[in-house]
């Protein structure tokens, strides 16, 4: 069994963060916007004709805008929860949130996968866990061995948690999700927006949790409060 690297492409602009495992796997493809950006960096960690598999944590277009442009490049298979498959394999510009972004979906062919799929990564295991509430079909990953968990946009570092209010999300899906977050050994939490947490995931996790606790009005005010400083 190789070691386990994790290489973190930043997000620019409203992009997600980028994952590259162990030079053969990509979690996420951002909106596309910054494709050129991306692929040199991209180039400098791997041959991009090694990425043969991009796994998609949900169907929102910051995540999901730049797929068609990745698998090109690289070959790759896409994979996303079943219940946020059709949008992407249909190019629906609404409910992936792409007219929002000024951009439009192409549609793309994708795997279906559920809960219980697994990913393996040179002997490396992870879980795909559904974990609804941002997307209906939001999912993340964690491998047990490491504690290490790709979360997505159901939580963040320093107790964020995603938005419920797009289209399919659910408030109730999204604390039923963080609380079985929470719940897991977490070592390395790597999410969707930000910075990642080396270490001590598992605190951050449990600052998630005791954000979802306060009622939807008083959490989305709090967002426009953090909006309101930048």
């Amino acid at each position: 069994m190789n070691d386990l690297k994790i290489d973190v492409f930043q997000g620019v602009g409203y992009d997600c963060n980028i994952l590259l495992l162990n030079g053969e796997v990509l979690i996420d493809s951002g909106t596309g916007h910054n494709f050129n950006v991306f692929l040199h960096w991209l180039k400098e960690h791997t041959d991009p004709l090694d990425v043969h598999t991009l796994i998609l944590t949900h169907r929102h277009y910051d995540h999901t805008g730049g797929a068609s442009d990745v698998m090109d490049e690289t070959g790759a298979t896409a994979f996303i929860h079943e219940l946020d498959a059709p949008p992407l394999q249909t190019g629906d510009a609404v409910t992936t949130g792409a007219r929002t972004f000024q951009g439009g979906q192409e549609p793309i062919d994708v795997v279906p996968i559920s809960e219980n799929h697994q990913f393996t990564i040179d002997g490396h295991i992870f879980d795909v866990l559904y974990t609804p509430g941002h997307s209906i079909g939001s999912i993340s990953l964690f491998n047990k061995e490491k504690g290490i968990l790709i979360s997505g946009d159901t939580i963040f570092a320093n107790g964020g948690v995603g938005r419920w209010d797009l289209a399919t999300g659910d408030h109730g899906a999204l604390k039923e999700s963080i609380s079985r977050l929470s719940k897991l050994e977490i070592r390395d939490l790597y999410p969707g927006h930000d910075v990642h947490i080396i270490g001590n995931g598992k605190e951050h996790a449990m600052m998630a949790l005791e954000s979802i606790q306060e009622t939807p009005f008083d959490l989305m005010m709090r967002r426009l409060r953090l909006f309101s400083k930048d």
